[in-house]
């Protein structure tokens, strides 16, 4: 895969997920809110889809560090789960466990698709490194 089709693929991930965001914001939320397990699944989603493209974003696949996906997401995490106990940035005052397992599943995924998105890209990063 060239860099130029991972951009892309990225680009075309990124704006499926916003999508995602506003579905869920006007019709998912407003619709399915008060029920019991489809009210935390539209309630979470927000936080999936943000540690998901916040663990991505700083980093990419520019990096040639070895563990900074790992940081990234790591920090993503800290500072979402920090956020749920601590609320500075949203008006939110609920503390709620399913958000803070949905920041939780989508830096993991995050990783996971980074690993897997484009494996040439990363091997030529692991030769240059041990030449």
């Amino acid at each position: 895969m060239t860099l130029s089709k991972i951009i892309k693929t990225d680009i075309f991930i990124y704006v499926i997920l916003i999508i995602i965001y506003g579905i869920n914001k006007l019709y998912l939320r407003p619709k399915f809110g008060n029920t019991f397990i489809l009210g935390k699944i539209v309630g979470s989603l927000p936080n999936f889809i943000g540690a998901f493209m916040f663990s991505l974003l700083p980093f990419g696949k520019f990096i040639n560090k070895k563990y900074s996906i790992y940081f990234s997401a790591l920090i993503v995490f800290l500072l979402l789960t920090s956020e749920e106990i601590f609320p500075f940035f949203t008006a939110s005052k609920t503390f709620d466990y399913f958000d803070i397992l949905a920041s939780g599943i989508g830096v993991i995924l995050a990783v996971i698709y980074f690993k897997y998105s484009n494996p040439e890209l990363k091997m030529k990063k692991f030769n240059k490194q041990r030449i």
